[in-house]
This record gives structure tokens, sequence and C-alpha cells, in this order.
């Protein structure tokens, strides 16, 4: 009995957190970040249920570790990259 009540437990945490990586991945789509991420949006990122700030953060951490070289602009972004590991 135990472990059907452990196993059921598990299920709806992994499907939870699925859920949440999906919203996390609607969220950095296209239409999404052209509506609300526009010069003056007060409501952007929003606070915590959703994803945005640690998104953010992990968008700003990837550009970090591969800033391109010195003297160049960087010609690719890290949404695709961000993206690609969400649905992984």
């Amino acid at each position: 009995m135990r472990w059907r009540v452990l196993a059921l437990c598990l299920s709806i945490g992994s499907f939870l957190i699925t859920a949440y990586f999906g919203w996390a991945s609607y969220r950095i789509s296209g239409p999404v970040l052209f509506e609300e991420m526009r010069e003056g949006n007060p409501n952007w990122p929003r606070k915590w249920p959703y994803p945005d700030e640690w998104l953010w953060r992990w968008n700003d951490r990837l550009d970090a570790e591969d800033p391109g070289p010195p003297g160049t602009l960087k010609m690719h972004g890290e949404l695709p990259t961000m993206q690609m590991k969400l649905m992984g």
C-alpha cells in the first residue's frame, strides 16, 4: 500500500514539474515575448508563480558563459538553447 501511495505522489509531482516546464517553454516563445517584453511594460518579468524571473536569470547566466568574441556582436541568442533544454 505504501508503494502505491509513493508511486502516486511521484507521478503527480512529475506531472506538475512537466506542466511547469511546458509553461516556461511557452513563456519564452516569440508571441509572449513580443507582446509582454516591450519597453515600459511594468508586468515584465512577472512574479512567481510565473517562471519569468528564473528564465531571465538563466538567460543571463547562459549569455555570460558564452559572451562571444571581444569586439563583435553576438548574432544568436540563448532562447533556442533554453527551449531545447526545457523540452529535453
